[in-house]
């Protein structure tokens, strides 16, 4: 078979021996095979078995092209409803969680007349689909049972972001999860009441809301996607709870798994240093922009925040002067050493399944780190001959390749793992020698 530019191809690096989730009935337990990862994937998302074969839209030949299609205006589709809930963190903080709701229940329950102190009016056209909810709104306490889908965006993204939302509609409409979306400090019209954003470290926010919806939701299953950045900060965040992970399972697409090499690899291409760096850049600096009322309080920045913003050739120069000393760092490469998911991968005891392209033009895939997920048999990585960074587009109208294999692949888990509470069987299985080390900005609990 003649394998065409637009064909893509699955290659799965993971344990030889991959865990089976198994009864925990004694009298079932030794009397049967169980189910592993690649079973469900091989039964309900055959898209993403060993060898597998398909097709992306046909323009997009390569990574590029495919990674510059996601700059396109997506909002005239994919459509989703959300209720803003504002989480307020330990240090004086506030996030913001859009949880998504039917348009049906958006409108019965829209309210125009509340918004927080610290926020604002949501601009057009997301005051259609955005409004904020009360603290004590009755949809933020239930004791129902259904699967609940956490999100964490890319570096400047959001809830509105084109790479989530398809993904929420999926699992809202076709498979029965309740989906919401976590917005890093300052992103997506959120407003910041301290002198701090975030960095693909900062597992504080994601503690603080998983706790949080605990309490709201006491009898949910919850999941996580992460979205590059956003995947960096779910695989770190999973590496350090380890055993005490309260998330059934996780999907990383798209993650830089080693922040060192990925920021090297896009400074030293033609397109990465010409256009990706220097637009993430500037991606982060206007959210700056739109917060230096907070930000300038920090006074050992404000004039950086004053005088170079907007300056910086690209985000390395941007995370050098401003992100690791806000956060602690004396470099941005401090940072991206301490802070590169690929250091919790040891740690690691919820499955995870993961996607990267091999011709990311933004992070690269000739370092990812296969020989410590090929040890850690909690973590499936799928790695896809084409797709971009975060791309992987089936067509010219946004849709994305990944949508409904993963849907699928879910609701299976849900159903035929969690909701039957099978558990791992480690029995035969060597786990790695968890070495890793908490971030280095955690909070010590």
């Amino acid at each position: 078979m003649v394998t065409l530019p637009y064909h893509i191809t699955i290659n799965q690096v993971g344990s030889k021996t991959p865990i089976p989730f198994k009864s925990s009935s004694h009298s079932e337990w030794n009397h049967n095979d169980g189910i592993t990862m690649q079973e469900l994937i091989d039964n309900y998302s055959p898209e993403f078995s060993q060898d597998a074969k398909g097709s992306l839209y046909k323009p997009l030949i390569h990574g590029n092209l495919q990674t510059a299609y996601t700059a396109l205006n997506f909002d005239g589709i994919h459509h989703v409803n959300f209720h803003r809930h504002m989480l307020h963190y330990s240090d004086g903080g506030i996030g913001a969680l859009d949880i998504s709701v039917s348009p049906e229940v958006f409108q019965e329950e829209l309210d125009l007349t509340y918004i927080p102190e610290t926020q604002q009016q949501f601009p057009e056209p997301l005051d259609q689909f955005y409004s904020y909810i009360r603290p004590d709104h009755h949809s933020l306490s239930s004791m129902d049972e259904k699967p609940m889908m956490i999100i964490l965006h890319g570096v400047t993204g959001g809830s509105w972001a084109s790479y989530g939302r398809p993904l929420i509609l999926e699992l809202m409409n076709k498979r029965g999860f309740e989906c919401c979306v976590l917005n890093n400090r300052g992103c997506n019209y959120s407003k910041i009441t301290t002198p701090q954003l975030y960095n693909g470290g900062w597992t504080n926010d994601v503690r603080h809301m998983v706790k949080e919806l605990r309490k709201m939701y006491p009898k949910r299953k919850f999941y996580m996607v992460g979205f590059s950045l956003g995947a960096t900060i779910m695989v770190n965040y999973l590496g350090e709870e380890g055993d005490n992970s309260d998330i059934e399972c996780g999907i990383a697409l798209g993650n830089p798994w080693d922040m060192v090499h990925s920021t090297f690899f896009v400074n030293n291409t033609f397109i990465g240093s010409k256009v990706y760096a220097p637009t993430v850049a500037k991606n982060l600096a206007n959210i700056a922009k739109d917060h230096l009322n907070i930000l300038t309080q920090n006074e050992s920045l404000k004039e950086i925040y004053e005088t170079k913003l907007y300056k910086f050739a690209n985000f390395e120069e941007f995370d050098d002067q401003l992100t690791a000393p806000m956060f602690g760092y004396n470099t941005a490469n401090e940072y991206y050493r301490d802070a590169g998911s690929v250091n919790r991968i040891m740690g690691v005891r919820t499955p995870i399944l993961a996607l990267n392209s091999m011709d990311d033009p933004v992070i690269g895939a000739d370092a990812l780190p296969v020989k410590e997920i090929a040890l850690n048999p909690y973590i499936l990585l799928l790695e896809t001959s084409i797709g971009g960074h975060v791309a992987w587009f089936l067509d010219g109208y946004g849709n994305r390749w990944y949508t409904e294999p993963i849907g699928r692949f879910l609701e299976a888990f849900h159903k035929e793992v969690v909701s039957k509470a099978l558990k791992p069987d480690l029995s035969k299985i060597c786990l790695p020698i968890n070495n890793s080390r908490p971030v280095k900005t955690t909070y010590r609990q």
